[in-house]
């Protein structure tokens, strides 16, 4: 059976080609770091400044070339690529924060980030620039909490979707500040919704047993960290770099894929798992000093390609480093080097340019490939100790230790927010707004919130004994000011302290006891210590170091015995050592450290006796009120560090399963349907079969094949199907999967519970009927005003549904017609439907849905996921103009503070054509209102590192009589009379000249270009239509250019004009239905009246009379230029935070929509039928929860609106409101929503709609 819609077989809608397995190129792409920390808690970069409180200006870091890459380069730098390719970028909080400060709202210097994170689009429709998560603060997360961690993320959230304008999305993928990453992080990612994060596979392969160590990298690894095998258990070669610094070999392919990570959580042995992607510790390194000008992938990889020989998950080259430091701080590696990178990537078959969320779309990891990360950072810092040396140094001088004195500080902050947050205004809840956070609003929690995640910026660490500037006291500052706040929430609830103590992440000294460090001489003792600092305001009672010795010395990936509490068979009994405390370090910085208000103090333990063994450790503490607290468990080899602990490694089986469901879903399914039962499996080409076992009632097991479906898309696998039943009522139907590749076999049994699933009555009819695959012939832009249009489409099971309906309108829905479609076959087990409409005039939009109707009168839809199919008549429109009025600046200097960019673009975009040449136009938007049409580009990028490029923009219409070519016309401005090269295949009416940011506001025939004296090239807007023999400025047109970068930051990177309708000759942009865009990137070079032209090109096509130059450009050639068409606008209405388009394809035209207008007269306001997901023409539409039972919810719902429905619950009420807490989502189909194991004995439970 064929179905391919979306939440009924495959989930999402999965649709892509099976990896195939043949020779594929290393995939090559990079995560840029752009961060700036809040200087001084918690001021401005002005305040701090105006105060004095370094010894330089830090206003001057955000120096011409840092501005260009927190505003510019990264942007234009992927706006290069095409296909796969893409990049990521983390871009801090804090660093967001202060450019605000700087430069005034996100909307104006962010314009050009926003635009590559939201429309630039790779072939797997995800981003071009990734703005992957980050620490808002910049914290060394794994010297931190879970609690912070996460609530470094919820900041970093809040503000991610106002700076970069999102809708609320967020990136899958996360970078960890300074690529510090441990296992303690898993659960904060995972909570957070995060998919992948980013890890520097250093901690990859010096995990491996054979890794051969080098003093110039880092400290020899514990041996309990080495766990993942040998190499010829992962199955790949040690390879050493060639043309790069690299002091040891690397692992390939393996340390250069994705793999999953997981933490253990030791009371209860849940599992979290999240995948990690691995960085190259070395590549990533040589191209932080230059980009593609310093790190040539072809040079290190080139030579040694036969390492990438996993065809079904190949190397993935992730280069990571600071985008705003060192050689990235340069024009050129963002520009021409970044341009030579792709061109090589284009002409190399052996490497190819891909983000990393399409590299794991195409070759997601086996679920069951987990691995083991020793902690750790990026090397460029302390060599990526996994002690993180850096942030922890143990440097004394006379007494005087400042990385341990602010950590003291932290941990005593630590537990005095969280305390607060436990009493009153929980942000930890996820009730609560974290822009309160962000600003430090409205409470005493969020205030101290506020302050002690800045606490923990990294950075702050970086800067030991630096006595002229603040550094060392900054986290004392910032902890003082956050205990000040929580102290008043903590005052105020006297006895009300229900949390243990605070814990510092143990650590031990030494690092490798009984075995060697570095290149010393003797092995260290085995006896080793362990500390942490501790606090709890209620005081700290005892502390307790908790240590057991592992039996057979060995901890394999397959076991968690060594990561829980509890005493598993190879485990010996937990031993308790008391631990002693001090006030350590004694001594204060006498400059620059304030004293603190309240201090942890240290505690220590030693385990003693122990040699050539694995020990388990952990702490506990307990406070005066009787309150325990624990550590994570930690794990040290004691002795020689040669070998391993890994045991027999054995990769997991290549063989996966995922995405296993029965449809009709487990609670839908009667005694009058058959069963479906659905699994994915892979990798492709390797499975050879997949199984199915079933019982019935507790029965015997029963094990039948299912069937490949080589119809459904599977990204790397294959989906198998099988059909079964109808079973009778009450019937108990359980089943497990499993698929084999012929040695090895994987299966599916839902973590050892088996799925299950109850038949339910029917009362003799079937509520089974689905409608979809939906085709159309001609397809859109070949219809032509004397072509049918014919619609097919399919429905089953096969004889259920005697009615299949097509449901279409050709006037914009003003009114809607109803056909019957005619049963033409049978094909997959679903019955084939045609039926033939039209023909209509050239220009007709139709739009169309199906629906099938039962007996019982029950009707299936498929609206295209409320979108509904559209046959467009004759030719099609690459974007559409959007009604909404920009603001354009007023006259002034560049960059005024109401510049900013504010088109809406969700009509689309004109971007860059020409397979070479010179400068990007960025994304050119249209906009209109009653009076105006809007025409706008942002990212625009000529090349930054000269003053002799322009470019200029041209509009045509029937509306308006244009000229063929400029030849006519003469004189000022030089910049348009010296382009008799081109002619067009779309006659204009209006060009647009364009480049400077001083080009505001006015025409300028004689306007010199980006400095005094400049070209004499032009700015501004003119009539060149036909039979205009001069240029003539349009009247009442307005232009702003802004966001300068290159020399004197002249060069515009966006510009927004206007222009009265009535320019065009219409009075309603509708009126614009034959309205096309182009444009030319020129060099002031000119010979005689031809101007030297780009290669790139804005439009349709461009071709030359003669053949293309070597060079790539037009130069001084004849170009015939052909416009993109814009459509006109969609149609327009009070929204009141309605989409216009729901309006549109919802509502008859006739209907006037407001706050109380109810269309289908059902009570419901259309306004709230969208914010439930209903249909406003449907009296009947409903959204209701039918059933809790078994761990699940059942919800019906009817309506086409495509919305998500968020599971909350609620146990306790603080402060007069519900702690309400988010559990799962569902789509906006029937269905089960599985809740989670809850201890609460009292719940509220709600569902929340969130409309797209």
């Amino acid at each position: 059976m064929n179905k391919t819609t979306a939440g009924i077989w495959v989930a999402g809608g999965l649709l892509f080609a099976a990896v195939s397995a043949q020779a594929v190129p290393m995939h090559v792409t990079h995560l840029w770091h752009m961060h700036q920390p809040i200087y001084y808690p918690y001021e401005t970069p002005g305040t701090i400044d105006a105060n004095g409180r370094f010894n330089f200006s830090v206003q001057g870091v955000w120096d011409g070339d840092r501005i260009q890459c927190y505003q510019n380069w990264p942007a234009g730098a992927v706006g290069m690529a095409s296909g796969h390719g893409g990049s990521q970028m983390s871009y801090s909080g804090s660093l967001a924060e202060n450019n605000k400060s700087l430069w005034g709202d996100y909307s104006g210097w962010g314009g050009n980030i926003r635009n590559a994170r939201n429309n630039l689009k790779t072939s797997s429709g995800n981003s071009r620039l990734d703005m992957v998560g980050i620490a808002y603060h910049h914290s060394l997360m794994p010297l931190t909490s879970v609690e912070s961690m996460r609530m470094q993320i919820k900041l970093h959230k809040e503000q991610y979707q106002e700076a970069w304008a999102t809708g609320g999305a967020y990136s899958k993928g996360f970078w960890p500040p300074e690529c510090a990453f441990d296992n303690s992080m898993v659960p904060a990612l995972v909570e957070e919704g995060l998919q992948w994060v980013i890890v520097d596979n250093g901690h990859l392969f010096r995990t491996a047993e054979d890794f051969t160590w080098s003093s110039a990298s880092s400290c020899r690894p514990n041996k309990a960290d080495v766990r993942n095998g040998s190499s010829t258990n992962l199955a790949s070669t040690w390879v050493q770099l060639p043309n790069v610094w690299a002091p040891t070999k690397v692992l390939a392919p393996w340390s250069y894929q994705p793999h999953y990570v997981r933490h253990v959580d030791p009371v209860s042995g849940t599992v979290r798992k999240i995948i990690a992607v691995p960085a190259g510790r070395y590549e990533g390194n040589e191209n932080g000093r230059g980009g593609y000008g310093a790190f040539k992938p072809e040079n290190v990889w080139g030579g040694q390609i036969a390492a990438n020989n996993d065809a079904s998950k190949p190397m993935l080259l992730l280069c990571h480093s600071d985008g705003d430091n060192y050689g990235m701080k340069n024009s050129d590696a963002w520009n021409g080097q970044h341009q030579a990178f792709v061109d090589m990537c284009n002409a190399n078959a052996d490497f190819e340019y891909t983000s990393v969320q399409d590299y794991l779309a195409m070759y997601p990891p086996n679920p069951n490939d987990v691995i083991h990360v020793e902690p750790g950072s990026w090397i460029g810092i302390d060599g990526g100790t996994p002690y993180y040396e850096k942030w922890l140094s143990y440097e004394n001088r006379d007494g005087v230790m400042p990385d341990m004195w602010s950590w003291s500080v932290l941990v005593a902050a630590q537990n005095r927010v969280f305390t607060a947050d436990d009493m009153e205004n929980s942000y930890l809840s996820g009730t609560r707004d974290i822009n309160d956070v962000e600003w430090g609003l409205g409470n005493d929690t969020a205030r101290a919130w506020h302050f002690y995640l800045n606490g923990e910026t990294s950075c702050y660490w970086y800067w030991d004994f630096d006595t002229a500037n603040p550094w060392d006291g900054n986290p004392t500052r910032a902890c003082n000011l956050a205990v000040a706040e929580a102290q008043k929430v903590i005052d105020r609830n006297p006895g009300g302290d229900n949390r243990g103590p605070s814990i510092f992440p143990p650590q031990r000294l030494p690092y490798n006891p009984g075995g060697l460090m570095w290149t010393e001489t003797s092995n260290a003792p085995s006896d080793f210590t362990v500390w942490s600092f501790i606090d709890d305001v209620s005081g700290v009672q005892s502390a307790t170091l908790y240590w057991r010795r592992d039996l057979d010395g060995q901890w394999p990936i397959s076991s968690t015995e060594n990561e829980v509490f509890a005493q598993g068979a190879g485990v010996g009994a937990w031993q308790a050592v008391n631990m002693t405390n001090d006030w350590w370090p004694s001594v204060k910085a006498a400059l620059q450290v304030p004293d603190p208000s309240a201090r942890a103090m240290r505690y220590r333990g030693t385990v003693s006796g122990q040699s050539e063994c694995l020990i388990d450790y952990f702490v506990e503490a307990v406070d005066n009120n009787g309150k325990t607290n624990r550590s994570n468990i930690l794990h040290v080899w004691v002795g020689e560090q040669t070998g391993g602990t890994g045991g027999d490694v054995v990769p997991p089986p290549n063989v996966w399963l995922r995405g296993t469901h029965t449809w009709p879903a487990a609670a839908d399914v009667t005694d009058a349907d058959p069963i479906y039962l659905n699994v994915e499996a892979g990798p492709s080409g390797t499975v050879t079969s997949a199984t199915l076992g079933y019982r019935t009632d507790g029965g015997a097991w029963i094990r039948t094949n299912m069937a490949p479906n080589a119809e459904w898309g599977s990204i790397g696998g294959q989906w198998y199907n099988l059909q079964l039943g109808p079973f009778a009522a009450g019937t108990v139907f359980e089943y497990y999967v499993e698929a084999t590749d012929g040695s090895t076999t994987n299966w599916d049994n839902n973590g050892g519970a088996n799925y299950s699933l109850t038949v339910a009555a029917s009362g003799g009819e079937s509520s089974v009927l689905w409608v979809g695959n939906v085709g159309q012939t001609p397809a859109n832009g070949a219809i032509t005003a004397a072509d049918p249009i014919a619609i097919t489409c399919e429905s089953w099971p096969i004889g259920a549904s005697t009615n299949v309906a097509l449901v279409y309108s050709a006037d914009g829905g003003t009114s809607w017609a109803t056909t019957n479609f005619a049963k033409t076959g049978e094909t997959n087990n679903n019955d084939r439907w045609s039926v033939e409409i039209g023909p209509y005039p050239d220009g007709t939009v139709v739009r169309y849905c199906v629906s099938g109707t039962l007996p019982n009168a029950m009707q299936s839809w498929d609206n295209n996921n409320g979108n509904d199919y559209t046959a467009i008549v004759g030719e099609l429109a690459a974007f559409r103009i959007v009604r909404n009025t920009p603001q354009i600046g007023v006259a002034g200097t560049p960059d005024n503070a109401d510049d900013a960019f504010d088109f809406d673009t969700s009509g689309g975009a004109a971007t860059t054509a020409g397979a070479s040449g010179f400068g990007s136009f960025g994304s050119i938007y249209l906009n209109c209102d009653d009076t105006n049409l809007y025409i706008g580009g942002t990212g625009v990028a000529l090349p930054s590192d000269s003053q002799n490029n322009a470019y200029v923009l041209f509009l045509s219409t029937d509306t308006a009589a244009g000229s063929a070519d400029l030849q006519a016309l003469s004189g000022n401005p030089l910049g348009l009379d010296y382009l008799h090269n081109v002619t067009f295949q779309n006659p204009v009416f209006v060009a647009i000249q364009l480049g400077d940011v001083y080009g505001d506001h006015f025409n300028s025939a004689n306007f010199e270009m980006y400095l005094p004296g400049g070209n004499n090239w032009g700015q501004g807007v003119w009539y060149v239509g036909d039979g205009a023999t001069t240029f003539s400025a349009v009247n009442n047109a307005r232009l702003s250019q802004f966001v300068g970068y290159g020399p004197d930051s002249r060069l515009a990177a966006n510009w927004e004009c206007s222009m009265p309708l009535w320019t065009l000759g219409v009075t309603d942009a509708s009126g614009l239905t034959n309205l096309y865009v182009s444009g030319l990137i020129v060099n002031f070079n000119a010979v005689s009246n031809n101007q030297y032209i780009s290669g790139h090109y804005l439009g349709a096509a461009a071709s030359l009379t003669n053949d293309m130059p070597a060079s790539g450009n037009f130069e001084y050639n004849l170009v015939h230029l052909t416009g993109t068409k814009v459509a006109p606008p969609a149609m327009a209405d009070e929204t009141l935070g309605v989409p216009n388009s729901w309006i549109a394809d919802r509502l008859p035209s006739n209907h006037v929509f407001t706050g109380s207008s109810d269309c289908d007269g059902d009570g419901i306001p259309d306004r709230h039928e969208y914010f439930a997901g209903l249909d406003p023409n449907a009296s009947n539409s409903v959204l209701r929860i039918e059933g809790i039972g078994g761990g699940r919810m059942q919800m019906h719902k009817s309506g086409g609106q495509i919305c998500q429905y968020v599971l909350e619950t609620a146990d306790q009420v603080a402060d007069s409101n519900w702690n309400w807490t988010a559990r799962s989502t569902l789509a906006s189909t029937n269905g089960e929503v599985v809740l989670p194991l809850f201890t609460a004995s009292n719940l509220m439970m709600r569902v929340k709609v969130v409309p797209e």
